[in-house]
């Protein structure tokens, strides 16, 4: 995996929306993400680890959100840390720490977190639930962890292109992916597959198309697994979507859940509809 993204960093992006990071503190940002939910517990946050920082988009949007917290972006690609280092140099932003390492060599790190992050990452890793157990162990009492990983029932939508790939036996280099590419729009075109992915951005970017189709390892997970992953140790605060339509929606349909955290509930609307959370299960937690 550490090849992969030394050879193909991720995601490759710009800077146009960082902007909008620009929040009060980390505690606004939280609470805007879980609406219409209410933070149970405030606390000061000082200090936070984005465990998996790929090129340092969510580092760099960190350092933004709270000027006053010392943000720990953390990677095994040094070519994914060089361009997100590349990045902050160019926004002014100097209250990031950089670190080459593994998520599973945290533990000998001495240092707590006030606040964690790790999207995309753990899903990519052969144990996730290790890994989060040692996130979680790095995390102070009623620390805020958000989470991002895998839908399995948007992921197998995606099965008809990923035994393409397998089927013409193409491999990640920016030439096989113009191939697949190419013959995804192709077929596509004549019906053969429903185009799932073909109006994605990541679609379109070498790099972010390996990641969505042609990973060397990944996993995915169902609701009822998201429970088992976190519930002994965390309070589940809410999904976060950046299609606030999709709440409304939701409150729509489930009324009585006002503070929209059943996750019974959301179980049954993702049946109703497995797109839904084609951008990962992302949420937000809080360590009991």
């Amino acid at each position: 995996m550490q090849s992969q993204y030394e050879e193909y960093p991720y995601p490759r992006w710009s800077g146009e929306e960082m902007d909008s990071f620009e929040l009060e503190n980390y505690m606004v940002r939280i609470q805007q993400d879980i609406f219409p939910n209410h933070l149970p517990k405030k606390k000061d946050i000082s200090s936070i680890l984005i465990a998996g920082c790929g090129t340092g988009y969510q580092a760099i949007a960190a350092a933004k959100t709270d000027k006053n917290a010392i943000i720990y972006a953390m990677d095994i690609s040094k070519t994914s840390l060089s361009y997100g280092m590349r990045q902050a140099k160019e926004y002014g932003i100097n209250n990031i720490e950089w670190i080459h390492g593994d998520i599973l060599d945290l533990k000998k790190f001495d240092k707590n977190f006030d606040l964690i992050e790790s999207t995309g990452v753990l899903h990519h890793m052969e144990d996730p639930q290790l890994a989060f157990n040692i996130l979680t162990k790095k995390l102070s009492k009623d620390g805020y962890f958000k989470l991002a990983l895998y839908a399995k029932k948007y992921r197998e939508l995606l099965i008809p292109e990923k035994s393409l790939i397998k089927e013409l036996k193409l491999k990640q280099n920016t030439e096989d992916v113009r191939k697949v590419r190419q013959e995804i729009k192709k077929r596509v075109l004549n019906g053969g597959i429903t185009p799932r992915c073909f109006n994605l951005h990541d679609f379109y970017s070498t790099s972010e198309f390996i990641d969505l189709l042609m990973h060397q390892q990944e996993l995915s997970f169902s609701i009822s697994e998201l429970k088992n992953l976190f519930i002994n140790d965390y309070a589940f605060l809410g999904f976060v979507f950046s299609n606030l339509n999709i709440k409304t929606t939701y409150s729509n349909k489930f009324s009585d859940d006002e503070k929209m955290i059943n996750l019974n509930n959301w179980d049954k609307f993702e049946e109703e509809k497995p797109e839904l959370f084609r951008a990962m299960y992302q949420f937000w937690l809080q360590k009991k």
